[in-house]
C-alpha cells in the first residue's frame, strides 16, 4: 500500500526514529525473521555505502531489546512472543564512530570508550530493562580505563550473561570502517587490523555466552582478518533469501512509493508510466546475487523527494578515491562492461585494499553482477544511467588540471550539441583529446585490454574509450555499437532529436585528410547510419604522433556514395 501521506525517511538509519516519527518504512521485517529461523549463531553482511545495512542493523537492536510496539503491523509482528524472538541483552556496536582521524593511539581509545558504552541495558536506562525483563536487572558496567577495548568486550560478554543469566546479541555495523580509515597508511593499517583480530577473536572465544551475531560491512575481505578471527560466520551477502535485504525491489517501490511516484510524474509533465521507465534507467540495477535488482534507497528517496534526476548516490561517495584509483590503474570506463567472472569472484572477493580493478568496484556498487546465459556464469556491468554516467564525468575530471576547466571543456560539448554544429563538436573533442593526460599515453603503451574476446590495442582504445565517456558523462545517450581489433568503431549519440553516427580512425603517417574520408566511406559502406532518420555523418582521423584531431569529413545519409 503506497504510503502517500508519511515524509520520506532521506538519511534516516534509526528504525525506531522512523517508525515513532511516521516515516515511510519499508518492511524487510520478513527477511530477517528468515534469517532468525534459520538457526545460524553469526551472519555476515556486506553492501556498499548508503545502501541501509545500519537500518537493518537498528531493526535487530529494536527486535532485541523488546520494543514491540515499534513492530505493530509489519510482517514479524506475530512472531515476537516466540522464544525464538525473545528480548536479550543487547551489545549493539556502530563502528563508524570510531575515530580514525587522529592516529592509532586515538582510535583505540575511542574503541574502549565506544565498547564500554554499547550495551541497551543500563543503569540510566530502567524502563528498558524493565520491558526486557521482570524484575529489572542492574546492567550498569565500568570498566577498568587500563583495559584494552578487546578485553574491555570480553569482561563485558561475561558480566552482562551472569547479571542476566540469558546469552546475548552483538550487532555490529561497518566492522571495516576502522581499517578502511588507514588503509593508505599501510604501518598504521596494520596496527588497525591487528586490534581488531583481537577484538573480534573475542567473540569466537566466548560464543558460549552469545546467542545471536550480525556484523555488516563494505568488503568481506579487508586486512583485519574477520573470517580468520570468527570462521564460524555464515556469509549472506550473495544468497538469494536475502537479496532484498537492503535496497528497494521495484515492487517494494511501488507498493510504498506509488502515489509519490504519480505526483512526480505530473511535476514533470510525463505519464506515470514514463517516469517509471526512465526511473528504471537511472536508478534500479544494482545485484548482488546476478539475479534479484535492487534500488540504492539513497538515490531512489531523493529523487521522489526533489523531482530531478541527479546523481546522487555517486556524488555523496569518495569521488577523488576513486578517480585516483582510475588514474593510478589507466583505466577506462568502456573496459568494465560485461566482464565475465566467476561465483567465487562474488563469493569470495579478494581483499578490498589490495584486489584487482574489477574486484574493487563490485564491492564498492560501481559494478554490479549479471547472470549469464549459461547456469552458475556471471558478468559484471555498471548497474544503471546514475553510476555509468558518474563514471565517466570522474574519469573526463581527471583529464583537467582544474574544475573551471573541465566545465568548459562540458560547455563546449553542450553548446556543439544544442546548435547541431559539426564544426564546433569537433572542436570539443579536440579540446577534450589535447587534455588526454601524457602519462596515459605512456600507460597506454604498455597495457592491452579484451573487449568482446578481442584483444584490443591500448593506445587507439584510449581515444575512444574517452570521447565515448565525454558523451555519456554530459547525459548525452551515446553507444558503441562495434569494435574491431582493427581499430574501427561505430560511436552513436543521439542528443535532442538528432543523431550523430561517428567513426574513429587512429593514423601514424600524418595521412589525416585521407583516413577522415575513408571513415566517413565506412559509415555509409557498413551501413552504420541506416537505422537512424537523419543523421550526421561524422569520420573522424586523429593523429597518433600530435595526439589530437588531424582531420574530419561531415556528411549525411542521403549523400551518394563515395
Amino acid at each position: 500500500m503506497a504510503q502517500t501521506n508519511k515524509a520520506l525517511p532521506i538519511g534516516i538509519k534509526s528504525f525506531a526514529k522512523i517508525i515513532k516519527n511516521d516515516y515511510i518504512y519499508v518492511d524487510k521485517t520478513r527477511i530477517i525473521a528468515q534469517m532468525i529461523d534459520e538457526g545460524s549463531a553469526a551472519y555476515f553482511f556486506a553492501r556498499p555505502r548508503r545502501f541501509g545495512k545500519s537500518l537493518v542493523a537498528s531493526t535487530l537492536e529494536a527486535l532485541f531489546s523488546g520494543q514491540k510496539e515499534l513492530f505493530k503491523g509489519l510482517a514479524i509482528e506475530n512472531r515476537l512472543d516466540e522464544e525464538l524472538f525473545a528480548p536479550r541483552p543487547l551489545i549493539a556496536l556502530d563502528m563508524s564512530l570510531t575515530n580514525t582521524n587522529l592516529g592509532v593511539d586515538e582510535f583505540r581509545r575511542s574503541l574502549a570508550s565506544l565498547t564500554s558504552s554499547s550495551t541497551i541495558w543500563r543503569e540510566d536506562a530502567p524502563s528498558r530493562a524493565s520491558s526486557a525483563f521482570s524484575p529489572a536487572n542492574d546492567f550498569y558496567f565500568k570498566p577498568d580505563p587500563t583495559l584494552s577495548a578487546p578485553q574491555i568486550l570480553g569482561d563485558l560478554i561475561k558480566t552482562l550473561f551472569t547479571r542476566s543469566g540469558r546469552r546475548i546479541a552483538i550487532i555490529i555495523d561497518e566492522y571495516d570502517y576502522p581499517y578502511l580509515g588507514f588503509v593508505k597508511d599501510p604501518e598504521k593499517a596494520e596496527e588497525i587490523g591487528l586490534t581488531m583480530r583481537n577484538y573480534y577473536t573475542r567473540l569466537k572465544a566466548l560464543g558460549q555466552y552469545i546467542s545471536f551475531v550480525f556484523i555488516t560491512g563494505v568488503s568481506k575481505r579487508t586486512g583485519m582478518g574477520l573470517f580468520s578471527a570468527l570462521n564460524n560466520l555464515d556469509d549472506i551477502s550473495i544468497d538469494h533469501k536475502y537479496a532484498g535485504l537492503c535496497g528497494f525491489t521495484h515492487e517494494e517501490l511501488i507498493g510504498n512509493f506509488g502515489d509519490r511516484a504519480r505526483k512526480t510524474a505530473t511535476t514533470l509533465g510525463k505519464t506515470p508510466d514514463e517516469l517509471l521507465e526512465e526511473f528504471k534507467n537511472y536508478y534500479y540495477g544494482f545485484s548482488f546475487d546476478g539475479n534479484t535488482r535492487v534500488y540504492n534507497p539513497f538515490s531512489a528517496l531523493l529523487f521522489l523527494d526533489e523531482n530531478a534526476f541527479y546523481n546522487y548516490w555517486f556524488d555523496i561517495g569518495s569521488s577523488q578515491t576513486i578517480a585516483e584509483y582510475i588514474n593510478d590503474n589507466c583505466l577506462t570506463v568502456e573496459e568494465f562492461r560485461k566482464i565475465p567472472i566467476s561465483r567465487n569472484f562474488i563469493r569470495d572477493p579478494d581483499p578490498i585494499d589490495s584486489s584487482g580493478p574489477e574486484s574493487f568496484l563490485y564491492q564498492t556498487g560501481y559494478l554490479s553482477v549479471r547472470a549469464g546465459e549459461i547456469a552458475y556464469s556471471y558478468t559484471l556491468d555498471y548497474p544503471n544511467r546514475e553510476v555509468y554516467q558518474s563514471m565517466s564525468r570522474l574519469l573526463i575530471n581527471t583529464f583537467f588540471p582544474n574544475s573551471s576547466k573541465a566545465e568548459n571543456a562540458r560547455a563546449k560539448l553542450r553548446k556543439s550539441l544544442k546548435n547541431v554544429d559539426a564544426r564546433a563538436l569537433i572542436e570539443a573533442l579536440n579540446y577534450l583529446s589535447r587534455k588526454i593526460p601524457h602519462d596515459a599515453y605512456a600507460q597506454a603503451r604498455r597495457k592491452t585490454i579484451i573487449i568482446d574476446g578481442i584483444e584490443i590495442n591500448f593506445s587507439e582504445w584510449l581515444y575512444y574509450s574517452s570521447i565515448l565517456s565525454f558523451f555519456i558523462g554530459e547525459g548525452v545517450d551515446a553507444r558503441a555499437e562495434k569494435y574491431t581489433c582493427q581499430g574501427q568503431s561505430d560511436l552513436v549519440a543521439l542528443h535532442d532529436g538528432q543523431t550523430w553516427v561517428i567513426e574513429l580512425t587512429v593514423t601514424h603517417d600524418d595521412n589525416d585528410v585521407t583516413a577522415a574520408q575513408c571513415a566517413l566511406k565506412r559509415i555509409r559502406e557498413k551501413g552504420y547510419a541506416e537505422p537512424y532518420d537523419n543523421p550526421i555523418l561524422l569520420g573522424i582521423a586523429i593523429n597518433g604522433s600530435k595526439r589530437a584531431i588531424g582531420a574530419w569529413e561531415v556528411g549525411y545519409k542521403t549523400d551518394s556514395l563515395k
